[in-house]
């Protein structure tokens, strides 16, 4: 029921918006899986698609997404940056203090 609630969430952020606008997903369970490659948003019915399909995996390791996330947005060109995070609130430990002050740092929000 938490993941259905998530995936039905992260699906409606990818209708509303635009097809310039770029979007990338990433599950996590045990490691980090890109489910949408950020990229433009051309086709936001088979992004949409691809986040339903993302299922229950093994543990909770949200870290090394985190850093997928950073990686990926610090690369990219676009002028306004945002990582949407959608857990249970559970995860594996990682200094997440430290990844969310490199994310300010780089004018990313979470």
């Amino acid at each position: 029921e938490k993941l259905e609630f998530a995936l039905r969430a992260a699906r409606g952020v990818v209708v509303t918006l635009r097809p310039t606008d770029e979007l990338g997903v990433i599950a996590f369970d045990t490691s980090p899986e890109w489910v949408v490659p950020l990229r433009r948003l051309s086709r936001p019915e088979a992004a949409a698609d691809a986040i339903g399909n993302i299922g229950v995996g093994g543990g909770t390791s949200m870290y090394p997404a985190l850093e997928e996330a950073l990686n990926a947005l610090t690369a990219s060109k676009a002028s306004m940056k945002h990582v949407l995070v959608l857990t249970d609130g559970r995860s594996n430990p990682g200094d997440f203090e430290e990844a969310a002050r490199r994310m300010k740092r780089r004018r990313i929000t979470m």
